[in-house]
């Protein structure tokens, strides 16, 4: 969280600690929300990452995501990062 990258990232994504169901996972950056390659399904993993469809330019992004815990608890968090040129 709050780190400043160089260039577009390959791919945005998170860990668990856990096996979750990724149920929501978006991205928004200066331009809007991000168009991202795939989206969650509906199996539980334990890392869950996307490559995003074009590259980011500089800005500040936010990610959000909602999942369903192993254990059936609903659970949202989120993260943002900055990419430089």
């Amino acid at each position: 969280d709050g780190v400043t990258i160089q260039d577009s990232p390959a791919e945005i994504g998170i860990e668990f600690g856990g096996m979750m169901r990724i149920t929501q996972f978006e991205v928004t950056g200066p331009n809007g929300p991000v168009p991202l390659d795939g989206q969650p399904g509906s199996e539980q993993v334990d890392r869950y990452f996307v490559k995003p469809s074009d590259t980011l330019s500089a800005g500040d992004y936010q990610v959000h995501w909602r999942g369903l815990s192993d254990d059936g608890h609903m659970m949202s968090d989120g993260f943002n990062f900055s990419v430089e040129p």
